[in-house]
């Protein structure tokens, strides 16, 4: 039930108690939708909620700390503590949670300055773990550390093994193995042993702290132009619906992410799509799969594309007369 309703379904001077309550002036003159509508306001602004996490005492922000990192509640949200307490959004009882959708995004964790920061300290690390599980698929934790280490400074070696191994096996997408951040679905489908055999010894692509941020997001792709150029001839030149085109672009960069061939079978998805291709547009749509197969980041390649793996092998055999190990 959305909070507007839960307040809509109070007796209007139980209303106006909490109104007076909240100093919303003009009250007495305002119907009974008006007043749940302010009070609503009021319950869900930032500032309310902050000055009540001063009242709760340390077993019950505990309970709230540890509910918010094992839900993975977003640092940048602002925790709404007096709704969920008000109107029994939220039980202490045997550490058991419920939250209406209404207010679920907007728990944060902004307890005390101390607190906050080692909460956002551990956001960004599980942030990490996450593009790291996608890019590499499988990345031992030593490189982990030296790779948030490097960018960031704000935790010790053996705090951030101990807090990686916290939260090993809460997370949907990756898992410790071998001392390893391995991706769920490579352990699942079997695919472990034969993915660390192609990857070898080639070096990892390394993101700027800056890209990792934005690679952490909800259904991030790097546009690039291969890309780009795909998703504009097949909604521009073929007349795809926008919609549709996106998506078809979304599952084929999918497709050669995963793909170790030069030209990865995506002739089913265009099936999919009910595009249809002939002698006018087939040899076109073949070429830029393949571009966008190129320049698309795999696990395969430590996060490189083939491309960049092919000009790393030239450089290496330039400078040292043979091929390199990691071919």
């Amino acid at each position: 039930m959305k909070i507007f309703d839960n307040i809509m379904s109070w007796k209007k001077p139980e209303m106006l108690d909490l109104a007076k309550e909240l100093n919303i002036k003009g009250r007495s003159k305002m119907n009974k939708g008006e007043v749940a509508e302010s009070i609503s306001k009021i319950l869900l602004s930032d500032e309310y909620f902050k000055t009540v996490l001063a009242a709760l005492d340390k077993e019950q922000t505990e309970c709230l700390v540890n509910w918010c990192e094992s839900n993975e509640i977003k640092q940048s949200d602002v925790f709404k503590i007096r709704l969920l307490l008000e109107l029994g959004y939220i039980s202490f009882e045997n550490e058991q949670y419920s939250l209406c959708d209404e207010v679920k995004y907007l728990v944060a964790k902004c307890y005390t300055n101390e607190s906050k920061g080692g909460l956002e300290v551990r956001d960004k690390i599980i942030n990490y773990c996450n593009v790291f599980a996608e890019l590499y698929e499988i990345v031992p934790l030593d490189k982990v550390f030296e790779i948030y280490d490097k960018q960031n400074h704000d935790i010790s070696k053996e705090d951030f093994m101990e807090l990686i191994n916290t939260v090993n096996g809460k997370m949907d997408l990756w898992e410790i193995y071998n001392n390893s951040i391995v991706n769920t679905y490579v352990l699942e489908e079997g695919f472990y042993d034969d993915l660390l055999k192609t990857q070898g010894n080639k070096p990892f692509y390394i993101p700027s702290r800056k890209k990792i941020m934005k690679m952490a997001n909800p259904g991030y792709i790097e546009e690039t132009n291969e890309y780009l150029a795909l998703r504009h001839y097949l909604i521009k030149r073929m007349g795809m619906d926008e919609v549709k085109g996106e998506n078809l672009c979304f599952e084929i960069e999918m497709e050669c992410k995963m793909s170790n061939e030069n030209a990865p079978d995506i002739l089913s998805l265009f099936d999919k799509y009910n595009v249809e291709l002939n002698d006018n547009n087939a040899k076109k749509v073949i070429g830029l799969v393949q571009a966008v197969n190129l320049n698309t980041r795999k696990a395969v390649n430590r996060g490189y594309t083939d491309l960049q793996i092919e000009e790393i092998n030239n450089r290496y055999m330039v400078q040292n007369d043979f091929f390199p190990f990691f071919m």
